[in-house]
């Protein structure tokens, strides 16, 4: 998992990959609704062949619509999720935006905001005494302003390159915290 950098003019768009087990999440969900619009052809087919009064079906039919819908949004949502960052440097702006499907979440700041970009090591999982890292790519609000998440790495040679790329491109200072522990990392 491996975030990426693609350059347009005075724009830079991060793509950040979604985990594949916020993918994986969504997968029942979606065989779920796929299963009840099932059950629901089937129940029409019936009505449609004399098997059942349209009166006495009707009210499952209607309960398998919104049971269908129910688990079919939000499966094909998780399942379909995209999130890119777009950094406008003409525009002094950057937008989050994350894509679930149809609809489209976007939140927007001024880029002269922030003060640094980091990279800093994260557990990700812990299993058995064993850590499971990832690495952040983070900018960094100027005083105690917060930050931003820009993109993700599985190890810290990627996630440095990425890191040390994008403070290049915004002409912004460049902090390594990949070696850090993560636990006692603040902003």
């Amino acid at each position: 998992m491996q975030s990426s950098l693609i350059r347009s003019g005075n724009t830079l768009r991060i793509d950040t990959p979604v985990p594949l087990a916020a993918r994986l999440f969504g997968v029942p969900f979606l065989l779920f609704g796929l299963w009840m619009l099932k059950i629901l052809a089937g129940s029409i087919s019936d009505v449609m062949h004399g098997l059942g009064g349209v009166g006495e079906m009707l009210p499952g039919q209607l309960l398998l619509i919104v049971l269908a819908a129910s688990f079919l949004i939000p499966g094909v949502a998780l399942t379909m999720a995209r999130r890119h960052v777009l950094i406008d440097r003409a525009g002094n702006r950057i937008d989050d935006v994350k894509t679930f499907l149809f609809v489209r979440r976007a939140s927007s700041t001024a880029l002269d905001r922030y003060a640094r970009v980091r990279v800093a090591q994260r557990i990700k999982t812990q299993k058995a005494r064993r850590n499971t890292l990832t690495y952040d790519i983070e900018l960094i609000a100027k005083g105690k302003g917060g930050l931003l998440l820009l993109g993700l790495a599985d190890s810290a040679e990627p996630a440095l390159q990425l890191g040390t790329q994008i403070a290049q491109e915004l002409g912004l200072e460049f902090e390594d915290h990949s070696g850090s522990d993560p636990r006692f990392d603040d902003v």
